[in-house]
C-alpha cells in the first residue's frame, strides 16, 4: 500500500499523525491512532525480522511508560492498586513515603506511550517502503540543487555519527571524571563539530567533482501525484492542523492567556473530546 503513494504523500501522513499524538489526551483517542498505525505497518509486510525489532522497540516503550508513571505518579486523586514498599519499611519506605502501583499513573503513562507507540509504527512502515535512491530525487526535484541535496545528506549522515559518538563522550567523562564537567564537554563539543562540519565539507566536494554537477535539475520529472495522494495529504494535514488549532486555542484559555467568548462550545467539545 505504501509503496504505491508518493514519498511526499508518505510523509505529510507521518507529519500528520504527529501533529495529532501531541493533540490527543483521551485514552481513546490515541488507541484509535495507534490502531490505524498498527494497520498500516501490517500493510507494509514486515518479514519475521522486522516483526521481531519492532516488538523489541514498541514492548518495552510501552512498559516502561506505564510502569514508571505508575510507581511514581504525583498528581492527585491516586487510586491505590498495590503496596510494593510500605512505609514503614527501613530506609526506602522512610525515604520514599512507600511506593506504590497507582491507578490513575497507569492510565497516564499508556497515554503517553501510546503517542510514541502511533508514530513510531508508522515511522517503521514509511521507512522500509521508502527507498533512498525515491528521497534522493525528491529532495533535488524540490530543493532544485543536486548540490543542495547532497551535502544535506551527507550532513545528515555525520550529524547522526556526531550524535552516537557525543553520547560515548559523555558516558566516559562521567565515569573518569566529574570535575568541570559541561566546561569539558563544552570545549571538545566544539572541537567535534568543528571536524563534523569539516568532513562533510570534504566528502561534499569529493561527491560533487565526480560529474554529479552536471545533471541537469529542470529536466528531472516532479514526483507524481495521484488523485488518492493529494486527497491524503490535504485531508490528513487539514484534519490534524484544525485538531492542533483548537487544542492550542483551548490551552491559552486554560491558562488565561486568550479567552474568546464565541468558542466557548469549541472549548468545552475539545475537554471533553480531544
Amino acid at each position: 500500500m505504501l509503496n504505491r503513494l508518493n514519498i511526499i504523500t508518505r510523509l505529510a501522513l507521518l507529519l500528520s499523525f504527529n501533529i495529532l499524538a501531541l493533540s490527543f489526551d483521551k485514552v481513546r483517542n490515541l488507541v484509535v491512532l495507534t490502531l490505524a498505525s498498527l494497520v498500516i505497518w501490517a500493510l507494509s509486510r514486515p518479514n519475521i525480522d522486522r516483526v521481531k525489532f519492532t516488538l523489541i522497540v514498541v514492548v518495552p516503550t510501552i512498559w516502561s511508560f506505564v510502569l514508571m508513571q505508575g510507581m511514581f505518579y504525583s498528581a492527585e486523586p491516586k487510586t491505590v492498586l498495590l503496596v510494593l514498599v510500605p512505609p514503614s519499611t527501613p530506609v526506602i519506605g522512610w525515604l520514599t513515603g512507600g511506593i506504590y502501583i497507582i491507578y490513575q499513573g497507569l492510565i497516564y503513562g499508556l497515554v503517553q506511550s501510546l503517542r510514541m507507540v502511533s508514530v513510531l509504527l508508522l515511522g517503521l512502515a514509511i521507512a522500509w517502503s521508502s527507498s533512498e535512491t525515491e528521497i534522493f530525487k525528491t529532495f533535488i526535484y524540490y530543493l532544485r540543487s543536486i548540490k543542495i541535496t547532497i551535502a544535506t545528506g551527507i550532513a545528515i549522515k555525520f550529524l547522526d555519527v556526531f550524535v552516537n559518538e557525543l553520547r560515548t563522550l559523555k558516558t566516559v567523562l562521567k565515569i573518569h571524571s566529574k570535575y568541570k564537567f559541561f566546561r569539558k564537554l563544552t570545549q571538545i563539543v566544539y572541537v567535534m563539530s568543528t571536524q563534523m562540519i569539516r568532513k562533510s565539507y570534504v566528502v561534499t566536494l569529493a561527491v560533487l567533482s565526480k560529474g554529479l554537477t552536471k545533471v541537469d535539475t529542470k529536466r528531472l520529472e516532479r514526483p507524481p501525484l495521484t488523485i488518492v495522494d493529494k486527497a491524503i495529504i490535504v485531508s490528513t494535514l487539514v484534519l490534524a492542523s484544525i485538531i492542533a488549532i483548537l487544542k492550542i486555542l483551548t490551552i491559552l484559555f486554560l491558562y488565561g492567556i486568550l479567552y474568546i467568548p464565541s468558542l466557548g462550545y469549541l472549548y468545552r467539545w475539545v475537554l471533553d473530546n480531544i
